[in-house]
């Protein structure tokens, strides 16, 4: 639930706005589903028709929405590291989900994937390394530089409709925010807020390329900041500055910053969630 604070355990006093729905035609069957979600695009609850019925999918709550209509977790198992998982791609298939994808791993000491099995929810079949690796990469499509809210809301066509009022810019957002899925990056900083306008700089951080274990070679890291005055229009703040033109959405306790376009290569045009706020 929003609470006033970020571990905090009071409701937020504007928390009924953080609840919303969407309509998206998740199967391409030419009904809609019906999508209950949050603000920060968090999924409670899918529905969908059956036999002239609407009926409620089964096990997808939390899941994230990719941009051909898949469904995807990855529900931790426990395990000695705590890190053993399974993960799953679902096609909307009536009130149960079809399993596209079902794959679990083991996590060992050194934090690497093994043990493989396949899984359909109940049961598991054992497979090899390679084969287990292979079908992981067909559920792991997150780009290194987004969560898979981020990804959602990029990409599914999945459009948030608030179930009782949007969320407008208040002297209660000003604050610094980060991304809760990231140790270091993205960061929106909200400095001033009135009426029809917010001051807020906006820090990118784009990483190229990966840690390699053997080279000890470590990702190529650039920064991008930029200080912008964004004008109200509806319940969007939009901004141009320095080549990078977009918008600012406010949820209850968290802000969206969607890029439209972008001149820099380092500033990639996605849609990039604060949802942790450091006061």
């Amino acid at each position: 639930m929003p609470t006033e604070t970020y571990l905090g355990q009071s409701y937020d006093s504007c928390g009924d706005n953080a609840y919303g729905y969407a309509k998206k035609d998740l199967n391409n069957d030419g009904i809609e589903e019906l999508i209950l979600l949050n603000d920060n695009y968090k999924i409670f609850a899918i529905f969908t028709m059956e036999d002239g019925e609407a009926v409620l999918v089964d096990g997808i709550y939390d899941v994230w929405v990719d941009e051909n209509g898949f469904l995807r977790k990855e529900p931790g198992t426990g395990g000695v590291t705590g890190r053993d998982a399974e993960a799953f791609v679902y096609k909307i298939n009536g009130a149960q989900p079809e399993v596209i994808v079902g794959i679990g791993y083991k996590v060992n000491l050194y934090l690497e994937k093994g043990e493989w099995y396949k899984t359909d929810g109940n049961t598991k079949t054992d497979i090899s390394d390679e084969e287990g690796k292979a079908l992981y990469a067909e559920y792991d499509i997150l780009p290194s530089n987004y969560c898979n809210k981020e990804y959602s809301k990029t990409y599914s066509g999945i459009a948030f409709v608030p179930l009782f009022e949007a969320t407008l810019a208040t002297q209660e957002h000003i604050n610094t925010y980060s991304n809760a899925h990231f140790i270091y990056g993205d960061m929106l900083t909200v400095s001033a807020v009135s009426d029809g306008d917010v001051t807020a700089s906006i820090k990118f951080v784009h990483s190229v390329g990966e840690f390699d274990p053997i080279t000890n070679t470590e990702p190529e890291v650039y920064t991008t900041e930029i200080s912008v005055t964004a004008s109200r229009v509806g319940n969007r703040y939009r901004f141009e500055k320095d080549g990078v033109k977009g918008y600012i959405e406010f949820a209850v306790n968290s802000a969206w910053v969607i890029v439209t376009e972008s001149e820099n290569e380092h500033v990639v045009c996605k849609a990039y969630l604060f949802n942790r706020p450091e006061n």
